[in-house]
């Protein structure tokens, strides 16, 4: 997998260009801003000079008259600005149009967001909490939301757009450096906002983004436990579950297998793998005590999440209690040791 450090070679306003589009971005911005930076100017000292030249005299002091009209100075004023502002419109709205339609055969990948993480569905199917993609490579973002308005935005590639509930919106990029970069929510979207990151990964080459994708498909030689802990980082988990007994939007996977819960509205449980297959797939079938809840339904939702990964999801739970660990360190069909009196 060949991913090399993004550059860090950004302007004073904004950070690397990425994309060829973040080029043209850029220099309208400065364009746009210069002309203002310019008319901002010539107003100023105008109004100081008009302001000293036809101040008030004093008593006594023949007044100046100022001219009421002049057709030449009037056809200035409104012709110069009105092409300046049909160019800008113009070099706007064709941006805007190159930006809402990706080109034919783009690498498609299915971003969804959700409270509050970041999950990516590639073609060749599997999820990840990463974003990656070749140099050289149109791909075309197709966004969508399981709970509350979101935004994905890539400052590096000049990207935004919103992730709204129900529908699907579009964006696409075409990378032309090689590097890591950010991916922000750019919508607030409840507590955890600010957290609510992701990576964009761009390979150099595309020998090493398919080499990631062998990577990501290959899982048969893990253990459950290994696929458990691939999966707590691919499909966001770590987002509002820590492995160190932290509190964030949902309980810690520490010591969590065999415990008791306690759930809004009364009744409690042990977490034995009964429970943790429910709490993963019907979150809201019974929420924890002192918890929102805010965990997408695997069900019934979007995001599928396999058999095999259930168990997996499971197994690696267990193996952050003690309880769980014994279990797992006991080889199949081997009965405990007696103690000898």
């Amino acid at each position: 997998m060949a991913a090399l450090q993004g550059a860090q070679d950004g302007g004073t306003f904004f950070p690397p260009q990425a994309t060829e589009a973040a080029a043209e971005h850029d220099s309208v911005f400065f364009l746009i801003f210069w002309i203002s930076a310019f008319f901002f100017a010539l107003i100023n000292v105008a109004a100081v000079y008009f302001a000293i030249r036809y101040r008030r005299r004093a008593k006594g002091e023949p007044v100046e008259k100022s001219p009421s009209h002049n057709t030449k100075i009037e056809l200035v004023w409104t012709i110069i600005p009105t092409l300046i502002v049909c160019y800008l419109f113009w070099i706007g709205m064709t941006g805007y149009v190159d930006r809402r339609t990706a080109p034919a055969g783009a690498y498609t990948v299915y971003v969804t967001g959700q409270k509050w993480s970041w999950s990516f569905a590639y073609p060749e199917g599997f999820v990840s909490n990463e974003l990656h993609a070749p140099v050289g490579r149109a791909v075309k973002l197709v966004i969508g939301s399981t709970d509350v308005l979101h935004s994905v935005y890539i400052p590096a590639f000049r990207v935004k757009m919103d992730a709204v509930p129900g529908r699907y919106t579009e964006a696409w990029f075409e990378s032309n450096r090689p590097g890591t970069y950010n991916l922000f929510c750019a919508e607030y979207c409840g507590q955890q906002h600010s957290m609510m990151g992701a990576s964009v990964v761009i390979h150099a080459d595309r020998a090493g983004f398919d080499e990631w994708v062998k990577e990501q498909t290959d899982l048969g030689d893990l253990t459950p436990v290994e696929l458990g802990a691939l999966l707590y980082t691919r499909k966001g988990c770590n987002t509002c579950h820590t492995l160190d007994g932290a509190r964030l939007v949902g309980p810690s996977f520490k010591d969590l297998y065999g415990s008791p819960r306690e759930f809004e509205g009364g009744g409690t449980a042990i977490a034995d793998e009964a429970y943790l297959r429910e709490a993963i797939m019907e979150p809201t079938a019974r929420v924890t005590k002192d918890y929102s809840p805010t965990m997408p339904d695997f069900k019934n939702g979007p995001i599928k999440i396999e058999a095999s990964e259930l168990v997996g999801f499971i197994e690696f739970i267990k193996s952050l209690s003690a309880d769980g660990a014994a279990e797992q360190a006991q080889a199949p069909g081997e009965a405990p040791e007696q103690e000898q009196e």
